[in-house]
């Protein structure tokens, strides 16, 4: 009977012992949604897929300052920039939204877009956006393209839009100011409504030229590229982006290269079910010793 009982536990012990303990996976909405802070939202009301997504910042002024944003790319070879796909997930948690690709279009990187939006008060606020992209082990060159439609108040009429060097654009529209930068960008330009959307997703090679400044007053739109992103076989960049109303915006760093490192070796643990097997199978070999010793 004790050899019966001993070979059971054991059974037991070696299925649970070394079982590990699994957080809940986060839970995951549609593929649109919206993010506060205080009165300040930011929404992703529509993603295209063939071009721009549909956005919006409230909260931050008297209107909506945000109708499109996106992030566009160009692998070294490619005939043209092409919109980032739809995300496979999008997450909405408190004041981050977060929209990953396991492979970006099927092109060998990974990517995954953190956005947190911030209320300054007055009101005012702010949506600063981390890129990170990561080669899946082919090794990638690629241009990055950051786009927004501001329309700041939310008029799309008045909006005019100077720029300091090639990463940070100053705009005011009326008692409204707006500020829009991308750490380390090569290049900016601006143009009116429809303006560069249809441009980065019309299946042609183009790079921005640092045109349309000063511009307006009109219907802003506006880009920026990072060129020539060299990325070995696992390695990552992240690029930073910020988009602020009536207040001063949050200053991205340049982009910045990672060497992707593989988590290390999990060391399995004891669940519960483990430790009641483990103290069974104690018990059992006590048995059977003190038998031992009896007979």
């Amino acid at each position: 009977m004790f050899k019966k009982l001993y070979l059971l536990v054991l059974v037991l012990f070696s299925v649970t012992a070394f079982a590990q303990k699994v957080d809940d996976p986060p839970t995951l909405g549609g593929l649109t949604g919206s993010v506060s802070d205080g009165a300040v939202t930011y929404e992703y009301t529509a993603f295209g897929g063939t071009d721009a997504a549909g956005t919006n910042l409230t909260g931050a002024s008297g209107g909506d300052d945000l109708f499109e944003s996106w992030w566009f790319f160009r692998v070294s070879g490619d005939g043209n920039e092409t919109p980032f796909p739809d995300p496979d997930t999008a997450t909405y948690v408190g004041d981050t939204v977060t929209l990953s690709w396991s492979d970006v279009a099927g092109r060998g990187f990974s990517a995954e877009l953190v956005e947190t939006v911030s209320d300054g008060g007055g009101p005012s606020g702010n949506v600063f956006s981390t890129m990170t992209i990561t080669d899946l082990g082919g090794g990638t060159t690629v241009d990055i393209f950051v786009f927004a439609d501001i329309d700041l108040g939310g008029s799309f009429g008045g909006d005019s839009a100077t720029v300091s060097g090639t990463d940070f654009i100053s705009l005011t529209d009326a008692g409204d100011t707006g500020e829009y930068r991308a750490g380390g960008a090569n290049a900016t330009q601006a143009l009116a409504f429809p303006g560069l959307d249809p441009i980065l997703s019309d299946g042609a090679l183009d790079n921005l030229d640092n045109s349309g400044f000063p511009f307006g007053p009109g219907d802003f739109t506006g880009a920026f590229q990072w060129t020539g992103l060299t990325l070995a076989p696992e390695q990552g960049v992240t690029l930073q982006a910020a988009i602020a109303i009536n207040e001063a915006a949050p200053v991205p760093a340049a982009p910045e290269f990672t060497t992707f490192l593989p988590d290390p070796p999990q060391v399995p643990t004891l669940s519960t079910w483990g430790l009641i097997g483990m103290a069974l199978l104690l018990l059992v070999v006590g048995s059977l010793l003190i038998r031992r010793v009896q007979n």
